[in-house]
């Protein structure tokens, strides 16, 4: 890894700061410890002429603070300590400092002006106001800052700048800089969080997540394989500033780093007001006033980190009990204060109640924390609790463990007092046979059979949505339906029920490409959404694929606002189960528009979610939408390996990406071979939007004649522009209408469908044969919308419009020359002389408008390679 960091994200500053001093002005430059202000001031000093301006730099340090004028040491020397021989020291550093500088501006440079000692800060502000200095001092804001600085502020004798921790965009940026490559989005979002915009501990992190192996770099994306550990750097810098702290204060701020945010009264009735108003000051903790309450937490993640980390266990259990009675005490008011005593009782080493464990146990799988998770699940007893046994089950599904999580949901079954519990365990196990030991007959079976043993309609009525569900996730969108629409009839059905089959006749109508009713399901689903945390999931497949049929039936660009705000917000949980979903359907509409680069980065950041964890099985499809990704970039070896992972979990998965790597090898006609069989494949499951835009790359591979009558038979009473815009393009182009195919091209890119029209533009410019002028018009709207595709490699249609207006033997030549074979090369291949090769590449070059071979490669899509 570089150790010397590129200065991002501090332009504005700098500039300010560069101006200021350009101007003569002394400059105070504020921020938090290791918030980079150092930095930022070097590398304007560095770029000052020492001809003009003579810089003097002094660094205040903990053991000069000490010594009276000790910050000056280097300019004079003074054995003795009284009044009067201190003025004079004061003076003979004023007269020293400003005779090094001769007939040059002088500029005192004063790093970490906290530190200084009381009368080197008197000689260097009694300067600045005299004008005999231009003096640029660092502080940390947090700290307590010498008073004759802040009045050089206050006086406007000097400007004042703040830095601020680096927004979340150029942390990103930097680190993507400095590891010289993308990280994926659920890495970053740790490392993010962790470091809070701060370069020096982000650097810390970074160097010690790569010493530690943690932080790897697989299929060109960086990601974290463990937990963030702080480097032993990092902990001397917190720990040397901790030391300044009393020890009942520290005693508070260990308080406060295992129970962050807590509400302050908590804090105050253990460690006491004056250790928190201590911890404020010294900027170790924010105090942060909410709706109904007062919170604390520490002012940085790293803080916390490396307080936690130095608390002997015992401390700890013991504090965490102090935290536990204390907030019962108070009274638990709000509904996650059960949960939080009891995960502080369980790390005490106590019991705790079973439904609080079970909640506080849920919470935890939430955080992907499975460690606390089963030790809460343990403590609440599950050998004899029903709500326990059932929380284990679902420690063990989270964890993929199915055999386990089977043990403990019939343990629970057995133990069920009542038929919702029966129905709760039932519906739990029924979810782990399907989708984790992929049993699913038998899981099927088995909640068939629960239904029947039950007698109380709003039980059986979930069981019958639960099955529901397994129905639309295998595909039988038929029965999926069926079974969901009795239980919308039925007027007994609870909420909960109703709201999963919503779910699924939501899904089946998005698949039908039936969106007007998709839209009223979502609707009805959204009223009751987050009551239920049973229906996490279901809600969030709903508004996924909300964001889909939105996309797909109303207005791509509003489908892709929704799915990237849900993404980020998957993401910033390190929720991976939603990252899963959204990040497939982001993926899958940014390349509807065109947007491939953006996309693959979406779908290589999902991948490397779901190969950390797939509980829902969405590996096979995000895969393959990453490989589709990678085919239109043009990485064909890389999207070769994505296929081959897609297809070893489901050998249907990456069918389009298969049709768009034969079409990208030049076999067309294969490709929509196989995009055809994708396509009846999709129907057999009734997804028929699917199976549409599947038949769709048959006709962009211009095989509308293999598309065409199931187009017809499918295509009927499916709703939105885009999916009846691909009926129309498979009608005109067997036509070989090039204006209708135009108004075609015209229509996909209202839609925002960027590249399908630069697509479409291309097969109506190789269909305008009387009318050379007109091809070459539709060709140069076709470029320019490609050049809006963000990363996506030139598609071979293009190619073929450009190699037309060519002889055989210029496309010949010219697809050598792109390639990088020289003139001789090129002649001794084809038996003709170096002359001819060079007179067919002039003529090349004056009919495609380019004046190299660099230049002829990127007009035939292939990298050039110079022989």
């Amino acid at each position: 890894m570089d150790t010397d960091w590129p200065l991002t994200g501090r332009t504005a500053e700098k500039d300010t700061l560069a101006r200021a001093v350009a101007r003569g002005r002394s400059v105070i430059v504020a921020g938090t410890a290791g918030v980079g202000k150092t930095r930022l001031v070097e590398d304007v000093v560095s770029g000052i002429s020492p001809k003009r301006v003579c810089v003097h730099r002094v660094i205040a340090t903990g053991a000069s603070s000490d010594v009276p004028l000790g910050a000056l040491a280097r300019v004079f020397s003074i054995a003795e300590s009284s009044s009067a021989s201190m003025i004079i020291g004061m003076n003979e550093a004023r007269t020293r400092l400003i005779s090094e500088a001769g007939d040059r501006q002088l500029l005192v440079w004063v790093d970490n002006a906290n530190l200084l000692d009381d009368a080197s800060v008197e000689t260097l502000t009694q300067m600045a106001m005299a004008g005999e200095a231009q003096v640029v001092v660092t502080l940390r804001n947090d700290e307590p800052v010498p008073q004759p600085i802040t009045m050089l502020w206050k006086e406007r004798i000097a400007d004042r700048i703040e830095i601020e921790p680096l927004t979340e965009s150029a942390t990103r940026a930097l680190i993507e800089d400095v590891l010289d490559g993308p990280v994926d989005r659920i890495s970053c979002a740790a490392i993010l969080r962790l470091s809070s915009g701060n370069p020096m501990f982000l650097r810390e992190l970074l160097i010690a997540a790569n010493d530690a192996g943690t932080l790897i770099r697989a299929d060109n994306l960086w990601t974290l394989r463990g937990s963030l550990n702080l480097s032993n750097r990092l902990n001397e810098v917190v720990e040397a500033r901790l030391k300044r702290i009393s020890a009942a204060d520290r005693e508070a701020l260990e308080l406060i780093s295992l129970a962050e945010p807590i509400g302050i009264e908590v804090v105050n009735r253990i460690a006491g007001q004056e250790a928190v108003n201590d911890l404020e000051t010294h900027g170790l903790i924010t105090v942060e006033s909410q709706v109904l309450r007062t919170v604390v937490r520490c002012a940085h993640p790293v803080y916390a980190e490396v307080v936690r980390s130095t608390i002997p266990a015992g401390r700890v259990r013991s504090l965490r009990l102090r935290l536990a009675e204390e907030l019962s005490t108070l009274g638990k008011r709000r509904d996650s204060d059960s949960i939080r005593v009891a995960t502080w009782k369980v790390q005490s080493g106590c019991a705790v109640d079973p439904e609080a464990g079970r909640e506080a146990a849920r919470r935890a799988l939430h955080g992907r924390d499975f460690g606390l998770a089963r030790r809460l699940a343990m403590a609440a007893d599950p050998e004899h609790s029903f709500a326990a046994s059932v929380a284990l089950g679902e420690v063990e599904f989270a964890e993929g463990n199915g055999e386990a999580a089977d043990s403990w949901f019939q343990r629970a079954y057995g133990l069920a007092s009542t038929e919702e519990q029966k129905r709760e365990a039932a519906v739990a196990r029924g979810f782990n046979l399907f989708l984790i030991m992929h049993q699913w007959d038998a899981a099927l079976e088995f909640l068939e059979a629960v239904e029947a043993d039950l007698s109380d309609p709003r039980w059986k009525a979930e069981a019958r949505a639960a099955r529901a569900a397994m129905h639309r996730l295998r595909g039988q969108t038929a029965r999926a339906l069926e079974l969901a629409d009795t239980v919308l009839c039925d007027d007994a059905a609870s909420e909960v029920s109703i709201g999963r089959s919503l779910g699924v006749a939501h899904s089946c109508m998005v698949a039908r490409g039936q969106f007007g009713a998709a839209f009223r399901h979502a609707e009805r689903v959204t009223l009751n959404a987050g009551k239920h945390p049973e229906l996490h999931l279901d809600e969030m497949g709903v508004a996924t694929m909300h964001a889909a049929a939105v996309g797909l039936g109303i207005d791509l660009g509003e489908g892709i606002r929704l799915a990237r705000e849900g993404y980020e917000n998957a993401v910033g949980k390190r929720l991976l189960p939603d990252v899963s979903y959204w990040g497939k359907n982001l993926g899958e509409l940014l390349l509807l528009s065109g947007a491939v680069g953006p996309a693959r980065r979406v779908f290589e950041e999902t991948a490397a979610a779901v190969r950390i964890a797939d509980p829902l099985a969405m590996s096979s499809l995000v895969l393959a939408g990453a490989a589709l990704a990678t085919v239109k970039a043009g990485d064909l070896l890389a999207a070769e390996h994505l296929i081959q992972e897609a297809t070893s979990s489901d050998g249907l998965a990456a069918g389009r990406a298969r049709a768009a790597m034969a079409a990208r090898n030049g076999d067309r006609w294969a490709a929509a071979e196989i995009a055809v069989e994708s396509a009846g494949r999709a129907f057999a499951r009734l997804d028929t939007a699917w199976g549409l835009v599947s038949l769709h790359d048959a006709v962009r591979y211009g095989h509308p004649e293999l598309a065409l009558p199931l187009l017809r038979h499918h295509g009927k009473g499916v709703e939105g522009p885009y999916l009846s815009l691909i009926l129309e393009h498979a009608e005109t182009l067997s036509e070989h209408d090039s204006e209708g195919l135009e108004l075609i091209a015209n229509g996909f890119e209202q839609f925002g469908a960027v590249m399908l029209a630069a697509e479409v533009l291309c097969q109506a410019s190789l269909t305008a044969a009387t009318s050379p002028q007109r091809a070459r018009r539709l060709e140069a709207r076709a470029v320019a919308l490609f050049d809006r595709c963000d990363g996506a490699a030139l598609p071979p249609i293009l190619v073929d419009v450009r190699a037309k207006i060519l002889t055989g033997r210029e496309s010949e030549i010219a697809q050598l020359a792109a390639i990088g074979e020289s003139s001789k090369s090129i002649a001794e291949r084809l038996f003709i002389s170096v002359r001819t090769v060079d007179n067919h590449l002039a003529s090349v070059y004056g009919k495609l408008a380019v004046s190299g071979r660099r230049e002829l490669a990127k007009v035939f899509g292939v990298d050039h390679v110079k022989t």
